[in-house]
């Protein structure tokens, strides 16, 4: 192959491959590139990676010249490295030109094609497992052969699992990706090796096996699990292997560890009864819950991929985005373009030309028009001055887990209303403004506390209902209050998007549940369980519908759920909306306020008004400015 300068230019559909030379352990790692088509399918295989300080780099030789490599992409390389033949690799790092912004914008936008051609995705997790003791000798030499390490650890994983002491970085791996192994076997997870049952009858993890865990659990905390980019990188990948220093197994670990878990562990799952999490003990809750969320998310980005089509690929870009918004980017916008290659047909293109603010305004106008709608409005909006408040929202940080998942769902939920029925979406952007009509519906009047199970519930229905009350959209209070805290949905793998609306019957199992959070023994606790067929789906939608949320009256007496509310702050019913908005007046100081100019709080729910019945005629619409 004929030596290239390290960044010479790239034309139409053209990418650059890095050769490694063969070497030895100790040897200098040397690299040459060379530009090739993908129009004409060249083998190789890609490496998905995190950077890791960009200020704490190691020199290769690249086409004889030195070049600086972060030291997570320098231990790769070396791994990756053969002996006696020289290693085709596509590798962002290395083959973008990193300081060109044209190309890095090119080669972004052609993600999907690199990662699908190539041969196999090389997912690699680091050098050695993170956070262990330095007594620990980092095994040297090139990845093992793939079969043979994954044969053996297959054959003996029950007892590898029952190690308590290990002696080398390799030993390590192989121990956790044992246990990882057993977790994605098919059989029920309380017979799995690792796991037995505690006093409650939820899962734990066996005396025997938690040694073998602790390293489990510090395989999940690679940063490469944390990382935006990995997403597409293990979606698209035709075939994958996950690394560990010189250690490999098939990527098809995770995927089979997804299955188990939908199978076993999920609400429909045949071993959930062991797998609630308030009957799990709760350092292994705790241990368990990050990565099953990380996974959990890989799996929507899978699902979601695999059923796109050129008639809902920015509705994908949302939900995809929306799901992924917890993982790491080193700048903002690539929680955006880090999933473009999973859309297919997008319209919306990488641009690192523009700033933040204009990249994030660019993807809620492209939302806004494949959806015509508005969902790119609705979530929980960062309290931050970067960026206008309607852009659409990747940043939430500093949050708990279980955030995630319920303001997934309740986002995916909101689409079954149609609070602004008959009226069409009208929409135009004038720089940082987006401009909409609607009409104000009400104000915020009194603030009731943000929920907090079962005192958070008692504390809202003491202050708001009376027993013979009624409702100012007809019906009792009581009977609003109930549907309130389930935002008059019920989780059901019957309905659309996983809900149905709530309906009468449901009142009952939604008694179960309140007297299920107050009981005072474990015993009872069981008894309202197993006594109620549609006891975890209710449960699940109360936790959905209320966590993070505060309970508000407006100033028409009705009950509204929203986030970062204040009193004052005015519910809108905005033309293209399923759901009404809270919206805050703006000031520029000196108590001055600007006509129909608002920050957008986000959604809420109002009960009485979330299927149209505010809606009565297009003459009382006005324009309305979000800043």
């Amino acid at each position: 192959m004929a030596r290239q300068p390290q960044h010479g230019p790239l034309f139409h559909r053209q990418i650059r491959l890095l050769r490694i030379l063969p070497a030895h352990w100790h040897d200098e790692i040397r690299i040459d590139l060379e530009v090739v088509s993908l129009d004409e399918c060249p083998p190789y295989q890609a490496l998905s990676y995190t950077w890791g300080d960009q200020t704490d780099t190691q020199d290769v030789s690249l086409c004889d010249e030195p070049f600086g490599v972060t030291r997570n992409l320098f231990a790769a390389l070396r791994r990756l490295r053969q002996p006696d033949e020289a290693r085709t690799l596509w590798v962002d790092a290395i083959c973008i030109n990193q300081k060109d912004n044209a190309e890095r914008s090119d080669q972004v936008f052609m993600m999907k094609q690199i990662y699908s051609q190539a041969t196999e995705v090389l997912l690699w997790l680091g050098d050695r497992l993170p956070g262990g003791s330095p007594s620990v000798p980092l095994s040297e030499g090139p990845i093992r052969d793939q079969a043979q390490s994954y044969s053996l650890l297959c054959a003996q994983a029950d007892e590898l699992a029952t190690t308590t002491v290990v002696n080398s970085s390799e030993e390590e791996a192989l121990v956790a990706f044992a246990v990882f192994n057993i977790l994605a076997d098919s059989q029920h997870w309380p017979a799995k090796r690792v796991f037995s049952l505690n006093e409650k009858g939820g899962l734990m993890v066996s005396a025997a096996c938690s040694a073998a865990w602790n390293l489990f659990l510090r395989l999940t905390r690679s940063s490469w699990w944390y990382r935006m980019w990995v997403v597409q990188e293990f979606v698209l990948a035709k075939t994958s292997q996950l690394i560990i220093g010189n250690i490999s197994a098939p990527g098809t670990l995770i995927t089979r560890f997804l299955d188990s878990q939908d199978q076993h562990v999920s609400a429909t799952g045949c071993c959930h009864q062991y797998s609630t999490s308030w009957k799990m003990d709760e350092s292994f809750r705790n241990g368990t819950m990050e990565f099953r969320m990380l996974m959990w998310g890989l799996k929507v980005a899978r699902n979601i991929y695999r059923a796109a089509d050129d008639r809902n690929t920015l509705g994908s870009l949302r939900t995809t985005a929306l799901v992924m918004r917890y993982r790491q980017a080193s700048v903002p916008r690539d929680k955006v373009y880090g999933l473009l290659a999973l859309v297919p047909g997008t319209s919306l293109k990488t641009d690192y030309d523009i700033d933040e603010m204009e990249a994030f305004a660019r993807t809620t106008e492209v939302i806004i028009e494949s959806d015509r709608s508005l969902m790119a409005l609705v979530g929980s909006r960062a309290q931050s001055l970067r960026s206008p408040s309607w852009t659409f929202q990747t940043d939430v940080e500093g949050v708990e887990d279980w955030y995630y998942e319920n303001t997934f769902r309740r986002i995916r939920f909101s689409e079954l209303f149609s609070a602004s029925k008959g009226l069409p979406l009208r929409y135009r952007r004038n720089e940082n403004t987006l401009e909409l009509l609607g009409f104000k519906f009400g104000s915020v009047k009194t603030l009731l506390g943000t929920f907090d199970e079962a005192d958070g519930l008692r504390e809202w229905e003491s202050k708001a209902t009376t027993p013979e009350g009624s409702y100012t959209r007809g019906g009792t209070l009581k009977d609003a209050f109930w549907r309130m805290t389930l935002r008059d949905m019920v989780i059901s793998s019957d309905g659309p998007d996983g809900a149905k609306r709530a309906i009468a019957s449901d009142f009952g199992s939604y008694q179960v549940v309140r007297r299920w959070m107050t009981a005072k023994s474990h015993s009872e606790r069981v008894s309202l369980e197993q006594g109620c067929v549609n006891f975890e789906n209710l449960r699940r939608s109360i936790a959905v519908a209320c966590r993070y949320q505060t309970f508000f009256i407006s100033d028409g007496s009705m009950f509204g759920l929203g986030q970062n509310v204040q009193t004052g702050d005015e519910i809108w019913i905005l033309a293209g909306g399923h759901v009404p908005f809270l919206l805050r007046p703006h000031s520029s100081g000196a108590s001055e306020t600007h006509q129909n100019t608002y920050n957008l709080v986000g959604d809420c729910y109002v009960h009485g008004i979330m299927d149209g019945e505010a809606v009565e005629k297009t003459a009382m619409l006005q324009p309305v400015r979000l800043i």
